[in-house]
């Protein structure tokens, strides 16, 4: 029976939040102070008296902890030991020390580093576990089993269902990627296979030194206050190169296999298959991995500097359209069209209104000396 870990990390987490805002060191805590809290964390001894109450965690980080009453939401001991003669609803968990129960614990009782002492007449309703044997005396009631924990054998085994977790996510999140390259970039996709196909050599060179110059960039640029925020957006995109240069070297080891012009959605799925099944082999896996991302940088990096090129280059100049030659003689015209011409010319007609202004002279000064005669 594997020993349950979720309840010893909960309550760490416990005393790590709780540490920051009610413990203090056990020397500048008088009993007075602690005994109206619903809980009692301290860095050293605590001590739940007879007949009080505990609603809350009772932690103690460097000292041990003393239950006589009652503690209602479990006991953590960390470098310390623990002595229960009253009553605890919980689980007790004592890393770096020993436990004694005399009185009743209504869950486990769980020692690392150290060992579980379950006295005569005492009552341990769930499992008790200690790295060292523990020690459970005639008389004692224990509901669970008795066993001495293999702290290798319980790392190692974490450690495998760590990995699988690890390994499961990366499988499901380079699937998901894979199909979102090939559908929506179908180009790119296809341009950066081509490339990682004609130009191996290139695409491993510029793919390490892409790898390495990139982290170099950013932890430099992070030495300054104005390139902080460059070099973290530069840390942060790394994650995202890596996860679509992997993506794009499955895609080529794909290819290697299903050749064009054959669906590219399965020529990704086929390398991609293959290098998660290479995954789950300890140190070919990282290597296999290693090696996929490099190609799959350098395809990429290659392929976008190619395109930018292209696009750089002004389009080519086009043909200016012939033009007839002109003709020396005048085009025939007959009488029709000349008249209009010669009739109506542009410069005659601003003459009249020249001259009209002298006969509206002559007309004002015949009118003058006719008023003269008169008079």
């Amino acid at each position: 029976m594997t020993l349950r870990i979720s309840r010893v990390l909960a309550l760490g987490l416990l005393a790590l939040v709780t540490l920051g805002v009610l413990a203090v060191p056990a020397g500048a805590q008088t009993l007075d102070d602690i005994r109206d809290r619903d809980r009692r964390v301290a860095v050293g001894n605590v001590l739940v008296e007879e007949g009080e109450d505990i609603e809350g965690a009772v932690v103690a980080i460097d000292g041990n902890a003393t239950v006589r009453g009652t503690a209602r939401s479990g006991v953590l001991v960390i470098s310390g030991d623990a002595q229960i003669s009253g009553r605890v609803i919980g689980d007790v968990v004592v890393i770096d020390g020993n436990a004694r129960v005399t009185g009743r614990v209504s869950e486990d009782l769980i020692v690392l580093e150290g060992r579980a002492i379950v006295r005569d007449g005492a009552t341990v309703r769930g499992d008790v576990r200690s790295t060292k044997s523990p020690t459970v005396e005639r008389g004692a009631e224990v509901g669970g089993d008795v066993e001495t924990i293999d702290t290798t054998g319980l790392f190692t085994a974490f450690g495998i269902r760590f990995l699988g977790l690890f390994w499961l996510a990366v499988t499901v999140s380079t699937a998901v990627l894979g199909l979102i390259f090939v559908l929506l970039f179908p180009r790119t996709a296809q341009t950066t296979a081509r490339t990682a196909s004609g130009s191996l050599g290139k695409s491993i060179g510029v793919g390490l030194l892409v790898a390495i110059l990139l982290p170099i960039v950013a932890v430099l640029a992070m030495a300054t206050v104005v390139g902080l925020p460059f070099g973290l957006g530069l840390l942060g995109a790394l994650g995202v190169l890596h996860a679509m240069a992997y993506v794009a070297g499955a895609l080529w080891f794909g290819r290697l296999m299903v050749k064009e012009p054959k669906s590219a959605i399965g020529a990704f799925f086929a390398g991609w298959g293959i290098l998660r099944v290479l995954a789950l082999i300890p140190g070919i896996g990282v290597l296999v991995w290693i090696a996929t991302t490099v190609i799959g940088v350098g395809a990429l990096t290659i392929a976008a500097w190619r395109a930018g090129r292209r696009q750089l280059e002004p389009p080519p100049e086009r043909p200016e359209p012939a033009v007839p030659p002109a003709s020396d003689t005048p085009p025939a015209t007959d009488d029709a069209s000349t008249e209009p011409t010669t009739s109506a010319p542009a410069a005659p007609t601003e003459a009249p209104a020249k001259k009209a202004a002298p006969a509206k002279k002559a007309t004002a000064s015949k009118a003058t000396k006719s008023t003269k005669k008169s008079t």
